[in-house]
């Protein structure tokens, strides 16, 4: 509930600055935040990469399998998608199975 309050609060602030063409953080509208991406991070995943945009910081891994596929769909593979969001990224995370923002955010990738 007070994330919710506090982002509110924000939301106000953050519309006034773009009708006058400013950032909450300071930069300009156009101004882009310096973005780096890191390949092969991960010895765990057939594919990983860290990408890096201001102070977000996201990290990605591929895994794949071949297995045989659902009797009902025998022409077609299936795709699994896991999301886990750290604590660290935010109070609002917390340790232990996956919330049901979570399993939303996994649910809305393209299948």
């Amino acid at each position: 509930m007070r994330e919710e309050i506090i982002w509110e609060l924000r939301s106000d602030k953050v519309k006034e600055l773009a009708k006058n063409g400013e950032r909450f953080d300071g930069r300009k509208a156009g101004e882009y935040r310096e973005i780096s991406i890191t390949t092969n991070i991960s010895q765990n995943a057939h594919g990983s990469c860290r990408v890096r945009i201001g102070k977000t910081d996201v990290i990605t891994g591929v895994k794949l399998d071949v297995a045989a596929p659902y009797p009902d769909s025998p022409d077609e593979g299936s795709i699994s998608v896991g999301v886990e969001l750290m604590p660290m990224a935010s109070p609002v995370f917390e340790p232990g199975p996956p919330r049901e923002d979570a399993i939303e955010l996994a649910r809305l990738c393209p299948r």
